[in-house]
């Protein structure tokens, strides 16, 4: 490997990019070859279709879209580029506030510029009735407003907002989805292409449905707004009725409008999954140092700044300790002079490091949970048991002058019984505020708004560290039952211990969150990508933990073992745990 972790995904959000442009190509062809397929002279619509496509009017008008297009794509991989400082919204009303961020109003900017530009760009390679804004009036003196093609600009426009709102705002999170088997990137694509496009023919059917209801009720506003900055006049027949808005034609345009829109994004999404995902292989650093601009297996696993260069170490780490015996050996080697398992204990300390840091988030987000308002006030409540002080009073005579006051003790009942005063007077005032506090926390609305929910802290977590534990724990296991045969050294074993009680731990810490029940939503559970990841991580740990279990067998009784912990492990051992 001789890229830097920037430098290589640079090339790989460049490569998704290109593809991106590349498919803008094959859309528009095919746009306009359905737009002019004539069953009676089939080879003149090829003719025509590839004469259109590569004519300058058309080419310039793509520009464009590509420059959109690669806006788009840099919009996508800045996730990918920098560290992400995720701000997880702990109440519904932190969650509101959240949608009106910069990011947000960027994406929704670019998906609208996104569907007007291709509504401009696919209509002006149509026939002479779409390809302007303006045409003859009826009186054919003045210029007025094609607004059929306004009606497909605005489709445009609708379809930026609609898709931005659906897939960003009331969409669970995106996250790259590794394959468990890595195919050649054209396979992939080959293999993704024509579901994307089936799928889109029919997501565009309900947003092409409430434009249509929309421009019925405001497109006489829409249209003289419009008619208005470009000096343009009005036809008297406009599309607001619904005898001149159904047109079949027309109505056929839109439909194919919102379903290349809807295309261009999800294919973009999926040539940055494909792109991105790609496996890396990266080299084993021993003693010998590696050239500067070239990535080790431990650099990687340590490249937080980058979270998709860890992804990649850890992807590339569980396939060494399943398939690559080659650098396993490297992994089990010694530092020589010295005798250190300096490798080894990297590998396996970035391994602990992720899956302690999950354990730790974890277990936070349950325990914040459990703290009500009350017993965070009650927490945070200052301690009123001050050291009592003696009040004096100096008296001074009144018909001499005294140089020094005389100091007179004040009576010590009456002192006591003020402060016993103020201080049941300060304790009914803060008893009485915890009160009228307590009640107005426990009304529906502001529970509803304010209360702290565990959702959005564990699917976060989930979704940003629950793939890196998964390829953790399998990386771990694999080793461990390898290192039986293969480690001559004995370098894993003396880690035994720590590797079984870290995934018993995790285990049950993931017990403990499957007895949450949240995902009890009406959203179809195939689009929940941190519920399947959840559910990856929990067979992952058990398949580890039988994995041990069965390689070792009953040498687990001679390993030093909490009580707890190596009876789960005998569990294992007999085939007893579900």
């Amino acid at each position: 490997m001789e890229l830097s972790s920037k430098e290589m995904h640079i090339w790989r959000i460049a490569g998704a990019i290109g593809w991106s442009i590349v498919f803008q190509f094959i859309f528009l062809y095919c746009y306009i070859f359905v737009a002019n397929l004539d069953f009676w002279h089939p080879l003149h619509v090829f003719s025509v279709s590839f004469s259109t496509i590569f004519s300058f009017k058309t080419l310039l008008n793509i520009f464009p879209l590509a420059l959109v297009i690669f806006c788009q794509g840099l919009l996508c991989g800045r996730d990918y580029f920098n560290q992400r400082n995720n701000q997880v919204s702990n109440t519904r009303f932190s969650l509101l506030l959240n949608f009106f961020t910069i990011y947000n109003f960027t994406t929704l900017v670019l998906f609208s510029v996104v569907g007007i530009t291709l509504g401009c760009v696919h209509t002006s390679v149509l026939n002479e009735r779409l390809n302007s804004f303006s045409t003859l009036c009826p009186n054919k003196i003045e210029r007025c407003l094609n607004e059929e093609r306004f009606f497909l600009a605005c489709d445009g426009l609708w379809m930026g907002i609609f898709f931005f709102m659906r897939n960003y705002i009331f969409r669970s999170s995106k996250a790259l989805v590794f394959p468990p088997i890595q195919q050649e990137k054209f396979i992939r694509i080959k293999s993704s292409f024509l579901p994307c496009v089936r799928n889109s023919f029919a997501k565009s059917i309900v947003p092409s449905l409430l434009f249509f209801i929309c421009y019925f009720f405001k497109g006489d506003y829409l249209r003289s707004s419009f008619s208005s900055i470009l000096y343009l006049e009005t036809k008297n027949d406009g599309l607001d009725s619904i005898f001149t808005l159904v047109d079949f034609e027309l109505m056929f345009y839109l439909w194919m409008l919102s379903t290349t829109f809807i295309v261009t994004l999800e294919m973009m999404e999926i040539l940055f999954n494909i792109y991105l995902t790609e496996q890396a292989m990266f080299p084993v650093s021993t003693l010998l140092a590696l050239p500067a601009n070239q990535v080790s297996l431990q650099d990687a696993l340590m490249c937080e700044s980058f979270p998709i260069i860890q992804h990649l170490g850890f992807y590339d780490l569980a396939h060494l300790a399943e398939f690559d015996e080659e650098r396993r050996a490297q992994l089990f080697t010694l530092s020589m002079p010295g005798g250190h398992a300096h490798t080894w204990n990297c590998v396996s300390s970035q391994c602990f490091k992720v899956i302690n840091s999950f354990l730790d988030n974890l277990d936070k987000a349950f325990d914040e949970t459990r703290l009500t308002p009350s017993e965070v006030n009650s927490i945070k409540k200052l301690d009123t048991s001050a050291p009592k002080v003696p009040i004096q009073d100096h008296l001074y005579s009144p018909r001499i002058r005294c140089l020094s006051p005389v100091v007179v003790q004040s009576h010590p009942v009456s002192t006591s019984t003020i402060q016993k005063s103020y201080e049941q007077a300060l304790k009914n005032c803060s008893s009485w505020f915890d009160e009228k506090l307590n009640a107005f926390y426990k009304k529906p609305l502001i529970v509803y708004l304010f209360g702290d929910m565990i959702e959005p802290k564990v699917k976060q977590l989930l979704i940003d560290r629950g793939q890196l534990v998964t390829w953790a724990v399998k990386s771990l296991s694999t080793l461990a039952c390898s290192s039986l045969r293969e480690d001559y050294f004995g370098v894993v074993q003396k880690d035994l211990g720590i590797i079984i009680l870290t995934l018993v731990h995790l285990k049950q810490s993931l017990e403990k969150l499957q007895k949450q029940n949240m995902y009890n939503r009406k959203m179809p559970k195939a689009e929940r990508i941190d519920l399947q990841v959840k559910n990856a991580l929990r067979w992952t740990v058990k398949q580890s933990l039988y994995r041990i279990a069965i390689t070792f067998g009953t040498h687990v009784k001679d390993i030093d073992l909490p009580g707890d912990v190596q009876q789960q492990m005998l569990n294992f051992v007999s085939f007893k745990e579900v």
